[in-house]
């Protein structure tokens, strides 16, 4: 597993003072079950920055105010039980050795122990993501690093992480990043030369 480390300098908006995480003096250090979630946001925000587009701060502003108020809503709840942290590093770990299979809430129930409806409850309240929503940032992920670092073309990177259909894959990718994954060949290209 791996450890990422972010650090967010803001100067807050006047509504969102009203958030008790913003008014504290102390740095605050915290688990998010929301991560990939989260994550996705500040990585569009950092698009939104770098390229600039019209109305891009306002953009900027509205997805980390997002991302304070899930911050909040998860400082608000306290602590998750031991027990279902458990479960969710359990659901991740099965996600993340089959991802590129076609993964069901029935599979990772039983994964699990649970049911099928329980578990998916649970994963989309701690994650704020479906368990498909989940796989497909995981898919894409690995894709990412593919499209930079191998030797493969896109088709056979999009049936590598799952994809039976390539146009299916360039759907699914567009929508998570932004962009195609063509861009990304660039990349690789680049890094070569």
């Amino acid at each position: 597993m791996t450890h990422e480390k972010y650090v967010v300098r803001f100067s807050p908006v006047s509504k969102l003072l009203a958030l008790p995480i913003l008014t504290s003096l102390e740095i605050t250090y915290r688990r998010i079950a929301k991560y990939e979630l989260i994550l996705e946001r500040l990585r569009t925000m950092h698009d939104q920055w770098q390229e600039k587009q019209s109305y891009y701060e306002v953009m900027c502003e509205s997805l980390f105010a997002e991302v304070l108020v899930h911050v909040q809503r998860e400082c608000d709840q306290g602590a998750g039980t031991r027990h279902t942290e458990l479960l969710l590093i359990q659901m991740k770990e099965y996600l993340q050795d089959h991802y590129r299979e076609q993964v069901t809430k029935e599979e990772l129930g039983a994964a699990v122990g649970r049911s099928p409806n329980y578990t998916a409850t649970l994963f989309r309240g701690l994650t704020g993501q479906t368990i498909s929503d989940y796989v497909h940032a995981l898919r894409v992920k690995t894709a990412i690093y593919m499209l930079r670092h191998s030797a493969l073309n896109v088709t056979e990177i999009a049936e590598f992480v799952g994809y039976a259909d390539p146009s299916y894959f360039y759907r699914i990718f567009k929508k998570l990043t932004g962009e195609v994954p063509t861009t990304y060949l660039a990349d690789r290209e680049s890094v070569r030369k």
